[in-house]
């Protein structure tokens, strides 16, 4: 009964594609909005389950390779050893084989994000290249839970528009490309969406959503929670606009985990400061305590992402022990530490070299 979350995504593109108002009659999450079933389609609409597990079983270990060349190029400067690590990163992370495991589209979804970032922040920018650019992050919009936050550093990054005004008119056009298949009323659509995103409050830990939800507050709140959230994203990046890629990068991925993180996977988000962090220490641009700072976030980083995923389920079992729930609190409260640290030692970094970002990176190899 593995990939549990592939399994549902490949139902629910194939009801979407043979006329099933799926936000109307299906009960579970039916997280991503009337354009991911587009984008999906030719994937699992016309397939068998097993011929759509095996394809997607393909794109995420090619999404995991992605994802290892661009931690590998946030360091390209340190040695080859650490290169090597840190392109093995995703292979070993527990949070990423969980996502490898049950299909979850945060394997693609994720190095789609960050390649279309760095594709468009490489300089002598070219239409050809805005347009790859704009095209990954259209895809990698199938989760947009997951994929939102980095379209701040779209912007900024890059110094220009082009690449963010292609994606959002792809996205567009997405939109109402899924409109045509489904004639009737999108506004509808979108806001079942949207109920069924809501819904998802309490499902996760330590995320803004849930923060909201064990607080009694409405779905208002939380939408004025969330713009506010995503304004101070871009108020900040866009003052740190010149401060290096990388770190705009890993405050984007810590906000999109702080933000909606209904799963354990999710976590695979943390993998980006992981390494904005270990690229800043590195930076010939950082004073030394800021360096150190760093190094220490770097290494609490990779000793808290590497604990098995097992101490978050109570119940579970670790060699001849069982999981309490002590346990699971304090598994939760060290991964939410964790990125709270993250984004602060990245804030303060962005901050303290936004006119000379950190160097070390080799240009994207496209």
């Amino acid at each position: 009964m593995g990939a549990l979350a592939i399994r549902f995504v490949h139902e629910v593109t194939q009801d979407w594609w043979h006329g099933v108002p799926v936000y109307a009659t299906h009960r579970g999450g039916v997280v991503f909005p009337p354009a991911t079933w587009v984008l999906l389609g030719p994937l699992f609409a016309w397939t068998a389950l097993d011929v759509a597990r095996w394809i997607w079983a393909a794109l995420a270990l090619a999404g995991l390779v992605a994802l290892g060349s661009a931690a590998a190029n946030a360091i390209w400067n340190s040695g080859p050893l650490a290169r090597t690590c840190a392109w093995l990163a995703p292979f070993s992370m527990p949070a990423l084989g969980d996502a490898l495991g049950i299909g979850s589209l945060i394997s693609v979804v994720l190095p789609l994000a960050v390649w279309a970032v760095l594709s468009a922040a490489r300089p002598a920018p070219t239409l050809r290249r805005d347009l790859a650019a704009a095209g990954m992050f259209d895809l990698a919009l199938a989760e947009p839970t997951v994929a939102l936050p980095f379209l701040v550093p779209l912007v900024v990054a890059p110094r220009r528009m082009r690449p963010a005004v292609l994606a959002v008119a792809g996205y567009a056009v997405l939109t109402l490309v899924a409109a045509y298949i489904h004639p009737g009323d999108l506004a509808a659509e979108l806001r079942l969406w949207g109920d069924h995103v809501e819904r998802q409050a309490g499902r996760g830990y330590g995320n803004l959503q849930d923060w909201l939800e064990h607080r009694g507050s409405g779905s208002a709140s939380f939408v004025s929670a969330s713009s506010a959230l995503l304004a101070a994203l871009g108020a900040f990046s866009w003052w740190c606009r010149r401060s290096d890629t990388w770190l705009l990068l890993g405050v984007a991925a810590t906000v999109s985990r702080l933000w909606m993180a209904p799963r354990i996977d999710y976590d695979s988000l943390l993998i980006i400061p992981l390494m904005a962090t270990a690229r800043l220490a590195l930076s010939d641009a950082t004073a030394r305590p800021m360096v150190m700072s760093s190094r220490m976030t770097f290494v609490a980083l990779a000793l808290i992402l590497w604990i098995p995923l097992n101490f978050h389920f109570a119940g579970s079992t670790v060699g001849p022990w069982s999981v309490r729930q002590l346990w699971v609190r304090l598994f939760d409260g060290a991964h939410v530490g964790a990125a709270v640290l993250a984004v602060t030692v990245l804030v303060t970094g962005a901050v303290l070299t936004r006119r000379a970002g950190p160097t070390g990176v080799r240009p994207a190899p496209f």
